[in-house]
């Protein structure tokens, strides 16, 4: 009997003791990184997990509340024409919008498009907005009409500028029909 209290005893203070010495000491799982020796230089950041994170955290001091003009400038990736930049101007109606659009191929290129149409904000929270839109309009390397179904995530850098990325379908109305998607990515002025 005397011997089965102390291997419960020794059993107790064991595990006490292991139990505090794991809250005062620093121990790391077997799966956890390594930490880096004091004054070793930091590893570069993953590129697209950082934008990843700034485009889907909220800021709450930006809003997109009061804006009701929108003028953006950038980069448009088109299947087949490579890359095309882009001016596109836009007003808002609360959640409902009413936009357009000018493409051009190169600085002081040829004018690729011009579109006009209106959209909806189906997310507007905080700093950040994610809009669809249509617009509709003429390509003049293809003669032909367009109509370009879009969807853009806004996000606010700061009370009056905002970054934009976004992918658009652009349908010619005429043969052959585009089955790739145009991506693009422009910075801009709210006013």
């Amino acid at each position: 009997m005397k011997m089965k209290t102390i291997i419960s005893s020794l059993v107790l203070a064991l595990t006490l003791t292991l139990s505090a010495t794991a809250q005062t000491t620093n121990i790391i799982p077997t799966n956890a990184p390594t930490p880096l020796p004091p004054g070793a230089p930091t590893p570069p950041a993953n590129f697209f997990a950082t934008i990843q994170s700034y485009l889907t955290s909220v800021d709450t001091n930006y809003t997109w509340i009061s804006n009701r003009l929108e003028v953006a400038a950038g980069g448009d990736y088109l299947g087949g024409l490579q890359w095309a930049n882009y001016l596109s101007g836009q007003y808002d109606f609360g959640r409902w919008d009413l936009e357009s659009k000018l493409r051009n191929l190169g600085i002081g290129g040829a004018i690729q498009s011009v579109e006009g149409g209106g959209g909806y904000t189906v997310i507007q929270d905080g700093s950040l907005k994610l809009q669809g839109s249509v617009l509709l309009g003429y390509d003049f390397n293809r003669n032909a009409m367009l109509l370009e179904p879009q969807v853009v995530l806004k996000k606010k850098a700061t009370r009056n500028t905002y970054l934009e990325l976004g992918i658009g379908v652009p349908v010619w109305l005429q043969k052959p029909m585009n089955t790739r998607p145009n991506i693009f990515i422009g910075a801009g002025f709210t006013y």
